[in-house]
């Protein structure tokens, strides 16, 4: 199968997996995930992988699936963070907006500071 931009994206998706799970050593996921360090080399450059050892892959690193495969959503998406009726709202009125209003909405909120934890 020839390389595309798809599996240069891949590639980067997995990288970044690797990165967040502070996974300090690609020898050691590779002996966790009982495949060579090559083959994981290869898969962070957007190599093909069996879909066993991409599944392995994404429940080693606590990584979402459907983010590393195809880029939908976001690494913690498989996560159950359960949506508070507020959120569930939120999400609701905005299917139904215009595209450039929820851009605009979006990029004012990623302005607002985050709350002290």
């Amino acid at each position: 199968m020839p390389y595309t931009d798809a599996s240069e994206e891949r590639g980067k998706r997995i990288r970044y997996a690797i990165k967040i799970s502070g996974q300090p050593k690609l020898l050691a996921l590779a002996e966790e995930l009982k495949v060579s360090p090559g083959a994981v080399s290869k898969w962070r450059y957007g190599r093909n992988f069996s879909i066993d050892n991409i599944c392995r892959f994404a429940t080693v690193l606590d990584t979402s699936l459907d983010w590393l495969l195809l880029g939908r959503g976001f690494p913690e998406a498989h996560k159950n963070t359960g949506l508070s009726e507020l959120e569930q709202e939120l999400i609701l009125l905005l299917r139904v907006r215009p595209k450039r209003f929820t851009s605009v909405l979006l990029s004012l909120v990623r302005e607002v500071p985050e709350r002290p934890k």
